[in-house]
C-alpha cells in the first residue's frame, strides 16, 4: 500500500492554496492602499503642525522634523504599491498579448518590471 497524497488530492490542495494566496494578495492590496492614504494624511498634519511651531503656539515636539526624519521609511508599503501598479499593467500586457501586438507587450512588460524596482515617490 502507498502512503501519501494522490495526484488528484495535490491538485486539490494545489487549488485551495492558489485561493487563500489570491486572498492574502487582496488583502495586502487593500492595506497598502490604506497605508499610502495615511502616509499622505501624515504629511499634511505634519505641515500644518510645522505652522504651530513656528509661532510658538505649540510646545511639543518638533513633529514635521520627527516625520521628515523618517519620511520614505515604509519600504514595504512603497513596494507593495509598485507591485499593485506593475499588476495592473502585467494585466494589460496580457491584453495586448491576445491582440498578438508582440512588440508593445513586450514594452509594458518592461514597464511594469521597472515600476516594480521604483521606491513610490508621490
Amino acid at each position: 500500500m502507498k502512503e501519501g497524497l494522490t495526484i488528484g488530492q495535490l491538485s486539490e490542495i494545489n487549488a485551495e492554496l492558489h485561493t487563500e494566496i489570491a486572498a492574502l494578495k487582496k488583502e495586502r492590496d487593500a492595506l497598502a492602499v490604506e497605508n499610502s492614504t495615511i502616509k499622505t494624511m501624515n504629511d499634511c498634519l505634519a505641515e500644518e503642525l510645522r505652522g504651530y511651531e513656528s509661532d510658538g503656539a505649540f510646545d511639543g515636539p518638533d513633529m514635521h522634523k520627527l516625520w521628515h526624519s523618517h519620511a520614505g521609511a515604509l519600504p514595504a508599503t512603497d513596494a507593495a504599491i509598485a507591485s499593485i501598479q506593475a499588476h495592473g499593467v502585467d494585466r494589460l500586457a496580457d491584453h495586448l498579448s491576445g491582440l498578438n501586438i508582440m512588440a508593445s507587450e513586450t514594452s509594458v512588460r518592461e514597464f511594469a518590471a521597472q515600476i516594480r524596482k521604483e521606491p513610490n515617490h508621490d
